[in-house]
């Protein structure tokens, strides 16, 4: 399912936010909750900020912010920031704006609207919200246990509605490209293809595409058709790694950037053990680049999912080499390599991922 966009949080390097001050008034937020006891404290805080800009107490099922942001910033205006609690809602604000905050208790239920660009952000997000739950139904229609065929018409309606979602997401981050909004969706791991995301940056703001997020997009897309950079990384045993001697035993390796503490990437490691079982003696080599910290979750999480393929990780988060030098924003993130190492394709996960191995020229 494609991710919901209803947080800051995502399996995606965080940018460097720009310092912001709610000293003067000059936008206001005016928001209301049916289900919130009075008296209970919310706050207000900024993209990539860890403290809160302003707090206010909920009274008569009403509530009210007035900030200051000369450009248009992202915020969230919430009870807790943890990422079970629902009674939070992210929005997007400059000086001169009015926005109209719901908060509710219920998961999916809080809304946001009053500017063009919050009403697009809430229509993705109902749009994001529907598409998962029709997708809901063709699971509970098909049952636990669907048959081969069965699962062939799943994957044919997920990548319907992928492709529908899709399309409507980058006809806004089109209208929006010159601004906040725009630069949120466009480094979002939405599933755009290397043409489409590059068609969205060449038509941002020059400030815009000199950001480090942007930047590395752009290195990441112009990589295709290059050769993988050689690394050299530690396995789960502390053996250190060639990888371009790994990739020299296969006619192509799919290499796979994930980490133990990213959903979308445990979401898809299940797919990732059915191609490894399917083309592990057919010429597809494997190669888990983690980008986890913590050495006992990376182990815990490769036994859980029996990923017997090669797995290596520099324990540094997005401060790996391979991550910095390959311009990677956002895991899940494949890339495919032939014998000589030279990239074929990147960014493909399910079933745009399976289909482009099926078509690869490999052993039965």
């Amino acid at each position: 399912m494609i991710m919901a966009i209803l947080s800051f949080s995502s399996c995606k390097k965080s940018a460097e936010p720009d310092p912001l001050s709610l000293s003067d008034g000059s936008f206001v937020v005016i928001g209301t909750t049916d289900s919130i006891p009075d008296g209970t404290r919310l706050s207000i805080i900024a993209d990539g900020q860890d403290k809160p800009l302003a707090s206010v107490n909920v009274k008569d099922g009403q509530f009210q912010f007035n900030g200051s942001s000369k450009d248009l910033s992202i915020f969230m205006v919430y009870k807790s920031l943890a990422k079970s609690d629902p009674c939070q809602q992210m929005f997007f604000a400059k000086n001169g704006d009015t926005v109209r905050v719901h908060l509710s208790t219920q998961l999916g239920m809080s809304r946001v609207s009053g500017t063009v660009v919050n009403d697009d952000f809430q229509m993705i997000s109902d749009s994001a919200q529907s598409h998962n739950q029709r997708l809901i139904k063709v699971f509970d229609q098909y049952g636990d246990n669907p048959s081969d065929a069965q699962k062939r018409e799943i994957e044919k309606i997920v990548e319907e509605e992928k492709g529908h979602l899709t399309s409507l997401i980058y006809k806004v981050a089109e209208k929006h490209a010159d601004n906040e909004f725009g630069y949120f969706i466009i480094t979002q791991p939405f599933d755009f293809t290397d043409a489409q995301r590059m068609a969205l940056i060449m038509k941002m703001p020059k400030e815009y595409r000199e950001r480090e997020l942007i930047k590395d997009l752009e290195k990441a897309i112009s990589s295709t058709g290059k050769k993988f950079p050689d690394f050299t990384i530690n396995d789960l045993n502390g053996t250190p790694i060639s990888l371009s001697d790994v990739i020299k035993l296969n006619k192509y390796t799919l290499i796979d950037f994930w980490a133990s503490w990213c959903a979308p990437c445990m979401q898809e490691m299940p797919h990732m053990v059915q191609l490894y079982e399917i083309y592990k003696d057919k010429g597809l080599g494997f190669i888990g680049i983690s980008l986890d910290k913590d050495k006992d979750a990376w182990k815990k999480a490769v036994a859980d999912f029996h990923a017997d393929w090669t797995q290596v990780s520099e324990l540094k988060d997005w401060n790996s080499k391979p991550v910095q030098e390959l311009g990677i924003t956002a895991i899940p993130h494949t890339i495919i390599v032939d014998n000589s190492g030279k990239i074929i394709a990147q960014g493909l996960t399910g079933v745009k991922l399976e289909e482009f191995i099926r078509y690869l020229e490999l052993g039965e």
